[in-house]
């Protein structure tokens, strides 16, 4: 299932609200926040601070997590109408695959706890 992207817009405005729910793992962060399509949205940011300045890696992190969101995701019907921004960390370059998975699913089902107790 393919996750459509977050105009740059939206995400300078995402950046300014607190997320309506967040956590954090070793590999990567995760803020979702309300938005008002019926769908969800995605951003994976990789900055050169905080994870590297070669653009080859970050550009395998952005893909490897955006194919594992694309992967889990359908589990998780609950979390349409919110915009994911996923900031990413150095390990999830190396990170095996299965355990990649392991992790975004866990983080997703905590996102999707959270957002259910404040309905």
């Amino acid at each position: 299932m393919k996750i459509p992207g977050i105009q740059l817009n939206r995400l300078i405005e995402i950046f300014r609200i607190k997320g309506d729910a967040h956590t954090v793992t070793p590999l990567f962060g995760i803020k979702a926040i309300k938005n008002d399509s019926q769908s969800l949205r995605a951003a994976v940011v990789t900055g050169k601070k905080n994870v590297s300045k070669l653009a080859v890696v970050r550009a395998r992190i952005r893909r490897r997590l955006t194919h594992a969101l694309m992967t889990v995701s359908p589990q998780y019907p609950e979390l349409k109408g919110y915009d994911l921004v996923i900031y990413s960390k150095l390990p999830v370059y190396n990170e095996p695959w299965p355990n990649l998975i392991k992790e975004v699913n866990l983080s997703l089902s905590k996102i999707q706890r959270k957002i259910t107790v404040k309905k």
